[in-house]
């Protein structure tokens, strides 16, 4: 649920469902009027008196039993919604458990009881070796509520079996730093939790303190395998950026990878959820290992077009795994999206992955299963009733296609966070001092969405240095933002002239203004000699100027406005290095230590980089390209 959406619980009897049959994966049915089958719903609109069940999530338990046999079974959660399927009326927390890896279900079995209150958000975590399972909900006494959020925790002994109501569940306010006043609004995940390789759990989380304040997303963790809870990194909510319905997941370094719904665009004046074709509904964060610290902060995931809605995400192997809808507009084609760079890139909207359900679908989550493939839980049903059933689906982990190669991430050095994707094969080769970023058959780097990499209509320069030989080809050594006459963008790129010499051209445009320079031949034949050159890109007020080894090129006056956005419109840009957006003006050399400051450098400081001199006043982007992760 959102924040603005709530939830009334009263008691409800409960009717035990059927077993499922064996598990098997048919191929995506059709949508229309059609549900996902029967052997894979788990719960169905109906079921035990429930008008429907929403919010799933997931865990698989491994533990030895009390005779010593393991144990490994997955327990799934939902809310039983008793009036309707709205977010209003009385709501259980309720769950099914399956021993043989999905083939069969047990009964619905009561987990939290409404007694009149919401009881909601299931958070679960299992604690590995052993057959505890933590359950992070939270109850709210009525809508409009005058008693606020309550953050608890409910804990089961024997991988959930049994949900004991003694002792009560914790209350996790002073835990949390509430005191004994609940927050106006909090809501954990919802989805799993994770339990990191450092011991410590970790549980997304967004809350509101007061009526009208400001929003809040990021995680809360526990040292002590559930028994007490504190408040973790969180980033205040702006009026582009709103991270809610927080999912994790620990990647294969240490690091903690959050993805959130961007809850902006839905409290947005215009509405419009299809903004920038749909790549700023979701959001992502970095945190260091430990989940102690930002390593990166919860920017705009362009890569990811989805609706407004909880998408689970599960580390699988290598790869990083996101499961949800695809449409912008709409809660419909559930789809598995892939990362094999840990979220530094994904399986964009040329192409969205692995269809599980065409049909309308909604909240996800996932969980491993023991034969390698990935359990996907998701609210999915025909069109316009994405929540008829909460069904099973079965994802079998995919290669990375062969054009993919090797994907790794490139950490940048100014403490921004802002690590870079070398893409489609680029590698690190012996570079000017350290490596350097060898790219070739239309590699190329990528630097996330990141607000402080976005000038708007203020001074910057880009810096770098680059190497490569003869080529009749034009090359882009830099393209960021966007492509297109009349589209706010900058560009650097590589060219050759009718007489056959080598020029260097520099552009900036905004919606109202363009400049364009560039320089023939500037170092007497040598500019593409395979040594190494150095750039800078220097906008100072309404001046574009272009630097080649220290001095000044060229410039071109009359750039008024914003070069990374429309002003009307919050773009989720992307930046490249290497290739222009679309991807042509693919680069064949060596790239090295890009950099990019939020002020206009002098030549002198220019000058200083290209002398092997440092300035740090300023920067917000350094990639050395000297390791990768």
């Amino acid at each position: 649920m959102s924040k603005r959406t709530l939830v009334r619980v009263a008691l409800a009897a409960l009717t035990a469902a059927l077993l499922g049959p064996p598990l098997t994966a048919p191929p995506p049915a059709s949508a229309g009027t059609a549900e996902p089958p029967a052997g894979q719903q788990i719960f169905h609109k109906g079921d035990g008196g429930y008008a429907c069940f929403r919010i799933p999530s997931v865990v698989r338990a491994n533990y030895p039993d009390a005779d010593g046999v393991l144990r490994d079974e997955l327990v799934a959660f939902a809310e039983g919604r008793r009036d309707s399927c709205s977010d209003h009326g009385d709501i259980d927390i309720v769950s099914r458990r399956s021993v043989d890896d999905g083939k069969t279900w047990g009964a619905v079995q009561m987990v939290v009881r409404g007694w009149g209150m919401a009881k909601s958000n299931p958070t679960p975590v299992a604690i590995p070796g052993t057959a505890t399972i933590v359950l992070l909900s939270v109850l709210e006494c009525g809508w409009p509520s005058t008693c606020g959020r309550t953050p608890r925790a409910t804990y089961s002994h024997d991988g959930g079996l049994t949900w004991p109501t003694s002792p009560a569940p914790n209350d996790l306010l002073d835990d949390l730093g509430f005191g004994d006043t609940p927050p106006f609004w909090l809501a954990f995940g919802p989805g799993h939790a994770v339990k990191l390789s450092t011991g410590r759990l970790v549980a997304g989380v967004n809350f509101v303190p007061e009526d009208g304040g400001p929003s809040y997303g990021g995680v809360v963790y526990s040292d002590n395998d559930g028994a007490d809870w504190r408040m973790g990194p969180v980033q205040e909510a702006t009026g582009t950026l709103d991270p809610q319905e927080i999912s994790v997941a620990e990647l294969s370094d240490g690091r903690v990878y959050l993805s959130a719904r961007n809850h902006a665009n839905e409290d947005s004046p215009t509405d419009d959820k299809c903004a920038n074709a749909g790549h700023d509904n979701r959001l992502y964060a970095i945190l260091d290992p430990g989940a102690g610290s930002f390593r990166r902060r919860f920017q705009v995931e362009s890569d990811l077009v989805t609706p407004l809605a909880y998408s689970g995400v599960l580390r699988a192997g290598n790869q990083l795994l996101f499961a949800g809808p695809s449409i912008c507009d709409r809660r419909h084609d559930l789809r598995v999206r892939t990362s094999f760079n840990s979220g530094c890139s994904w399986e964009t909207d040329a192409n969205q992955g692995t269809q599980l359900w065409s049909g309308d679908a909604a909240y996800t989550d996932l969980a491993p299963l023991r034969s390698g493939k990935v359990l996907v839980l998701a609210e999915a049903g025909p069109d316009m009733d994405a929540n008829r059933t909460i069904s099973w689906f079965v994802h079998t982990p995919i290669a990375a296609p062969g054009d993919i190669g090797t994907l790794k991430v490139t950490p940048e050095e100014s403490g921004s966070g802002n690590d870079a994707c070398l893409e489609d094969g680029t590698t690190l080769t012996a570079g000017r001092s350290g490596n350097a970023a060898s790219l070739g058959s239309g590699s190329y780097v990528k630097v996330p969405y990141a607000e402080n990499l976005a000038p708007l209509g203020n001074d910057f320069t880009w810096t770098g240095w680059f190497a490569y030989g003869p080529s009749a080809t034009t090359q882009a050594l830099l393209w960021a933002y966007n492509t297109g006459a009349g589209k706010p963008q900058v560009w650097l790129r590589l060219e050759r002239n009718a007489n056959g010499l080598p020029l260097i051209r520099g552009h900036a445009e905004t919606t109202t203004s363009a400049v364009d320079m560039f320089a023939t031949d500037p170092l007497g034949g040598t500019l593409d000699d395979q040594v190494w050159h150095h750039f800078a890109l220097v906008r100072a007020g309404g001046t574009l100027a272009l630097y080649l080894d220290g001095g000044r090129l060229a410039q071109a006056t009359g750039l008024t406005g914003s070069v990374s956005a429309d002003p009307a419109i919050a773009d989720a840009f992307r930046i490249y290095l290497g290739r222009r957006l679309d991807g042509v003006y693919p680069f064949t050399g060596k790239l090295d230590d890009y950099r990019y400051y939020n002020r206009a450098l002098p030549q002198s400081e220019v000058a200083t980089l290209f002398g092997g001199g440092d300035v740090t006043g300023g920067l917000q982007l350094r990639l050395p390209f000297d390791r990768t992760r």
